[in-house]
């Protein structure tokens, strides 16, 4: 012990580190919120090359484009694209379940009769457009409707 007595932090010092520590923060935390909304769009875009090389590979597996909602994704099928188990259904499935569009937190299959997808097309709460007679797939979000 110090012939002083105790020697502690008084008050202003307390309140400078504070006052440091909040200016920190504020400085930090836009550029982390904007890394969440990056790293949603890049899983966005990776969903969305996924779903188009499945959807390529049923495709030459069938002879013909999925149907609007992509549920054939999830099952197993025959050549003819009839749903069912067994050996005589050797295709599939090629997903547990259709992946989530994480812009929006849906996977629901919007079908669409235009090629390419427009902004107009977005529905703001799906999770992919798809066009069943083209088999070209978009993300359901308006900045990204582009990809």
């Amino acid at each position: 012990m110090s012939p002083c007595g105790p020697r502690g932090f008084t008050l202003i010092e307390v309140l400078i580190v504070v006052v440091m520590v909040a200016i920190l923060a504020a400085v930090v935390m836009p550029y982390a919120l904007d890394r969440v909304g990056d790293s949603k769009q890049t899983t966005a875009i990776y969903n969305l090359a996924r779903l188009r090389a499945l959807i390529y590979e049923y495709k030459v597996n069938h002879d013909r484009p999925l149907s609007g909602l992509l549920i054939e994704l999830t099952v197993s099928t025959d050549k003819q694209g009839n749903i069912g188990t067994g050996a005589a259904y050797p295709h599939g499935p090629y997903l547990l379940d259709i992946p989530l569009n994480p812009m929006s937190d849906s996977n629901v299959v919007t079908a669409i009769a235009v090629s390419p997808a427009t902004a107009g097309n977005v529905t703001g709460t799906g999770g992919w457009l798809y066009n069943p007679s083209t088999a070209e797939l978009w993300i359901d979000h308006v900045d990204l409707i582009r990809e």
